[in-house]
């Protein structure tokens, strides 16, 4: 009776193993092609960057993009504890009440409080960011506008 279950086992074992493995090559595939995401910098006319992802080192979000875009482009950004006050002209003047704000195209990332606010660009309608620069999704197809608000 031994000599029947042990085959059993080992052959329920081998194909668990087998099985599992084949998700992790799914997993591989989908990571190894990130696509491009495109960042807009308010003004008259709009500034666009077509970012390719695969490019990105980092994990810091916006700003892993914007490190990337500073050596690749030149475009220059201020920041200070995650918070954004200047990105390429986009720049805030607190004295004026003007703020940097952040709009997005990710939905997990919408602001769903009461203050949140939308933005067409193009065909897209985006809605502010309800996290920080570096918690910002980075995505296939995403769109990240930069512009300002006027708080009084």
């Amino acid at each position: 009776m031994k000599k029947t279950i042990f085959p059993r086992v080992l052959s329920l074992l081998l194909i668990f193993v087998l099985c599992t493995s084949l998700f992790v090559g799914c997993n591989k595939a989908e990571v190894s092609e990130k696509g491009f995401c495109t960042v807009v910098l308010d003004g008259s006319p709009a500034t666009e960057y077509r970012v390719n992802l695969d490019d990105v080192p980092g994990d810091q979000g916006l700003l892993s993009v914007l490190e990337y875009l500073k050596t690749a482009e030149g475009l220059t950004y201020a920041e200070s504890g995650g918070m954004l006050s200047q990105v390429g002209n986009v720049k805030q003047d607190t004295a004026n009440g003007v703020y940097l704000y952040i709009w997005t195209s990710v939905e997990k990332d919408f602001d769903v409080s009461q203050y949140a606010s939308t933005k067409t660009y193009g065909n897209l309608t985006l809605t502010s960011s309800g996290v920080g620069a570096t918690q910002m999704t980075l995505e296939k197809d995403a769109v990240i506008y930069i512009g300002t608000i006027v708080w009084s």
